[in-house]
């Protein structure tokens, strides 16, 4: 036998070594046939899958791998492959253990053939590179969430860049984010993927007092498979369907501040190197979250500075310390009525918006500041000027603005127009002027009407008693004319003062117009156009018929004055929504009536001073001043507002607001005219209760004269004396409204309490308020204004009389 060869017992103890080199080898092998079968392996490849080799013999090969397309489906293509007698090598494929668990493998594959060099089976090598793969796995994490991370913009871009990377890595379909509550403490969702609508509302919160929320909380994972888990989302996540849920705390500074919750309707398990992704994910995601929280925050507190910067109402300009603009906002723009925006105003020096003999002020006030090192200085008073070069007053702070050393690098002003609240003093300085005016003429109006009551009668009695051709008749004429005048001029005082009486009705304002134009036409001549501009719809006030006439009338005449020359006078109706900025209170529906001519207009100095009683722009002698002042007082009076707008050569505009009504005209009970009374003379008793003599001895005579029995009485205690002498006799109580110690209102109640059948007729020189307070101008109440005449006396005392029923106040 040769020398070279081996006898069969060398062979075989070879053979054993072979195979005992083969089933302890540190690599694990399997053989494989055509059919895709395990026909032989090593026992490392039983420990790689985890259980005795002889287990997996007969298996097909396919089962060991995991399902997707980096385990079952690459497998497929590698036996089809070594099938077709290619050899594989170093292939990464993902393999399946029996106890579930996935690893990461590398595969080489060679083909076997027979004599005739068919391919029988494949021998393959398999290493577990699961550790390799998983540093792998997460440096490519770890790179590519960094990348994302530092382009994210805002806190919800961060959590959904680290949620995306996180499902992905895990193989997870359902994911989420929770932050902790600052206030509760509590962990709330703030932002999720793959859940149903139902279920974002249910998951809106993790219970604080739960397990395994604690477990989190204490900064360790929580890891569960349903339907073993319980706990934390246990039963809601079940409703989804889902067969596992991880959850791993989010830390900062060694504190949770959130916690990332992945879970699966497939993957019943996360493997420990897919666990260790999830960990390094949220370990980046702590310093990212509070960065991006820190952002946010910084974000919105610039938005509302610039925000309160914008649409400050007061005017806010930085500059350097030479004075130039480095930026403005939009309300010093719009106080200057600059053409363009605040970016075109930046280089601009901040003097040329000051008034130049206020320079130095302002001046001087920056260098006090920069020295005393105050920012609390209180502010000054300077002109500024707009673009037109217009001047308005303002009131303005300013703040140095210094570096880390102290050093002044800028100039932070503040400044607000003043002119609004300089009117409004004016305005008040205005009002309480006319207020004091008013005041005066309605405290002197008593004591005036009384006067010239006694005055008018006494004349009035004279003139009766005369004959026509008697030479004296025409001086007491005089004294009767001059009498009225009188009046006149003191209703005038009280309309101004809003102290007159006035008998207010629901008018339609373009009626009243329409029906006064053909006496307006008489009186303003025919150079003069009238044009109406009425609204269609129906423009209902309350107000004095005869108090809005005379309105149209004075505004009229002083309109036909200013146009000597001829021109157009325009009535203008219309309703109007106003508030308090437009100047009028309460803010409401009204009525607005316009009257304007093209006449020679007015200057700003006579719009301030037109509504002034005794203030006129006539000739001496051609107007009394107390038209426009009337006018004002009857507008006040009606609850309106009159403003004036009107410029030299451009005419004058009178814009009148009164308060709209949605009310009908009601049918007003009145006692019936003069024409109407039947006139009985008989002797009725009257009660005349006056405490001025003057008055007292001069209605006791007119009604002397009319054939009436006469008491009279100077005190209300005098005449309740009277009335028990007479309580069955007297059918009339002519009675001054406000007397000594009992007004006259209570006098007449006592009255008709003792004796039902008088009748009550009050009379007074007082003004508005002071009858008001007494009842006396209530709806059906007798009244009487003086000073009075005999004809007017005589005649309400036969209207009263005639009157079947009796209202007292």
């Amino acid at each position: 036998m040769p020398a070279t060869e081996l006898t069969r017992e060398q062979l075989l103890a070879e053979l054993d070594q072979l195979r005992d080199f083969y089933q302890h080898s540190p690599v694990a092998s399997f053989s494989v046939d055509l059919e895709g079968r395990i026909r032989r392996c090593n026992q490392r490849a039983g420990e790689l899958i985890g259980c005795p080799a002889q287990n997996l013999l007969g298996k097909p090969v396919l089962e060991l791998y995991n399902d997707g397309p980096q385990g079952k489906q690459a497998a497929e293509k590698i036996l089809a492959r070594f099938r077709a007698g290619e050899s594989i090598f170093g292939e990464e494929l993902q393999m399946k253990k029996v106890d579930g668990s996935v690893i990461w493998i590398s595969l080489s594959v060679n083909p076997v053939r027979d004599h005739a060099g068919q391919v029988t089976e494949s021998r393959s090598l398999v290493l577990d590179i699961s550790e390799k793969m998983e540093a792998r796995v997460l440096a490519r994490v770890h790179y590519d969430l960094a990348m994302h991370l530092s382009v994210a913009a805002g806190l919800e871009e961060t959590l959904r860049l680290c949620l995306d990377a996180a499902m992905s890595v895990a193989g997870m379909d359902v994911g989420g984010v929770y932050l902790v509550d600052k206030i509760t403490g509590g962990l709330n969702l703030q932002i999720s993927k793959g859940l149903s609508l139902e279920a974002q509302k249910t998951a809106g919160s993790l219970a604080v007092d739960s397990p395994n929320t604690r477990m989190v909380m204490k900064g360790q994972p929580v890891y569960l498979n349903y339907p073993q888990g319980q706990g934390l989302l246990d039963e809601r996540m079940k409703k989804e369907g889902l067969v596992s849920t991880s959850v791993f705390p989010i830390l900062f500074d060694g504190t949770v501040i959130a916690c990332l919750n992945v879970a699966s309707r497939s993957v019943a398990d996360v493997p420990v190197a897919i666990r260790r992704a999830l960990e390094m994910i949220t370990s980046q995601m702590g310093n990212r979250i509070i960065r991006a929280q820190t952002e946010e925050a910084l974000r919105v507190s610039e938005d509302r500075f610039r925000t309160l910067f914008e649409q400050s109402p007061i005017s806010v300009v930085f500059s350097d310390m030479a004075g130039n603009i480095i930026t403005c906002n939009q309300q010093f723009t719009k106080q200057h009525a600059t053409r363009e925006g605040p970016q075109k105003q930046v280089g601009r020096s901040v003097s040329e918006f000051v008034a130049p003999e206020d320079l130095p002020l302002l001046n001087a006030n920056i260098e006090a500041t920069i020295k005393k090192d105050r920012s609390d200085r209180g502010p000054i008073k300077f002109t500024m000027l707009k673009e037109d070069g217009s001047r308005f007053p303002v009131e303005a702070v300013s703040t140095v603005v210094r570096d880390k050393k102290g050093e002044p690098i800028a100039l932070l002003a503040h400044a607000w127009d003043i002119s609004g609240p300089e009117q409004l003093e004016q305005q008040l300085q205005q009002a309480q002027k006319m207020e004091s005016v008013g005041r005066l003429a309605g405290g002197v109006a008593h004591d005036f009407n009384n006067l010239l009551t006694a005055i008018l009668g006494a004349a009035d009695l004279m003139a009766v008693d005369m004959h026509a051709a008697d030479p004296l008749l025409k001086g007491v004429q005089q004294i009767m004319q001059a009498g009225r005048r009188a009046a006149d001029l003191t209703h005038q005082l009280l309309a101004f003062s809003r102290r007159q009486i006035l008998k207010a009705e629901i008018l339609d304002l373009n009626s009243v117009v329409s029906e006064i134009l053909s006496m307006l036409r008489r009186l303003i001549g025919e150079d003069i156009e009238i044009v109406l501009a009425l609204d269609p719809d129906p423009c209902l006030v309350k107000v004095d018929r005869g108090q809005f006439e005379q309105i149209l009338m004075n505004l009229s005449v002083n309109a036909r004055d200013a146009m000597p020359n001829g021109g157009r006078l325009t009535f203008e109706t219309t309703a109007v929504d106003l508030d308090q900025q437009d100047g009028v209170e309460p803010a409401g529906h009204y009525l607005m009536l316009t009257v304007s001519d093209t006449g020679e207009g007015m200057d700003q100095a006579t719009m301030q001073k037109i509504f002034e009683p005794f203030f006129s722009t006539k000739e001496m002698g051609k107007g009394t001043g107390l038209g426009l002042s009337m006018v004002y007082g009857i507008v006040k009076q009606s609850g309106g507002s009159i403003f004036v707008d009107s410029e030299p050569g451009r005419g004058s505009s009178f814009k009148i607001y009164l308060p709209a009504t949605k009310k009908q005209a009601e049918a007003v009970p009145s006692f019936p005219g003069p024409e109407q009374v039947q006139i009985h003379r008989r002797s009725e008793t009257i009660m005349v209760v006056e405490d001025e003599d003057v008055v007292l001895n001069l209605a006791v005579e007119i009604l002397h004269r009319e054939n009436y029995t006469v008491l009279q009485a100077r005190t209300a205690e005098e005449a309740l004396l009277l009335l028990q002498e007479n309580a069955n006799d007297v059918d009339l109580l002519l009675t001054d409204v406000v007397l000594t110690g009992m007004s006259g209102a209570e006098l007449a109640r006592k009255v008709v309490a003792q004796s039902p059948r008088t009748k009550v007729l009050y009379m007074s020189g007082y003004t508005d308020d002071a009858i008001t307070q007494h009842g006396v101008l209530r709806e059906g109440v007798a009244f009487v204004q003086k000073p009075f005449t005999l004809n007017l006396l005589t005649r309400k005392v036969r209207m009263v009389l005639a009157e079947e029923r009796n209202v007292i106040a």
